[in-house]
């Protein structure tokens, strides 16, 4: 599931045999229950505030079945995120080259990341950019909000990046 129906799109032209959904995390309905959630790659932050964190888990939680697991990877916490220097990731191969930079800031407990991309192949060379808001919550923020979804909570703190990972089950009835 994702918000953006362009990239429901590019993932059903590339694996027509999956079922993709369209919608927002904070208040779908998919009208079925799942063995197991998984948010990752920290897309939580997207919900972008503490209400909106409790409502997309209380979806998310909505659409387990009993003893069904839900794994979330947590954006930055308030006290990490770091918006001292800029940073940059490289690929390289023969045909395409890219480069992106971001700078980041902050609005509140809202952390603002603006990318600016290039992007190199036989053609020529493009220039983009994209502006990204993520919520920044706290470790009891997070723990809170999976258990008010009424799941027994777990927390991992190195997960699958080092940033850690919560991890919600739903109670066997």
């Amino acid at each position: 599931m994702d918000l953006d129906a362009d990239m429901v799109a590019i993932a059903r032209m590339k694996y027509p045999k999956i079922r993709f959904f369209q919608g927002n995390m904070i208040d779908f309905n998919l009208i079925r229950r799942f063995d197991a959630i998984v948010c990752l790659f920290s897309s939580i932050g997207y919900v972008r505030i503490k209400a909106n964190l409790r409502k997309a888990l209380k979806a998310m939680a909505r659409h387990l079945r009993e003893g069904g697991v839900l794994l979330v990877e947590p954006w930055f916490r308030p006290e990490q995120w770091d918006i001292s220097h800029p940073r940059s990731l490289h690929a390289d191969s023969m045909d395409l080259k890219i480069t992106r930079m971001s700078l980041g800031g902050r609005r509140g407990n809202i952390s603002t990341l603006d990318f600016h991309y290039l992007v190199g192949t036989p053609e020529g060379v493009e220039y983009f950019t994209e502006h990204h808001e993520l919520g920044l919550f706290t470790h009891i923020e997070y723990m809170n909000a999976i258990h008010n979804a009424n799941l027994e909570v777990f927390y991992d703190p190195k997960g699958l990046d080092g940033r850690g990972l919560y991890i919600g089950r739903k109670a066997l009835k």
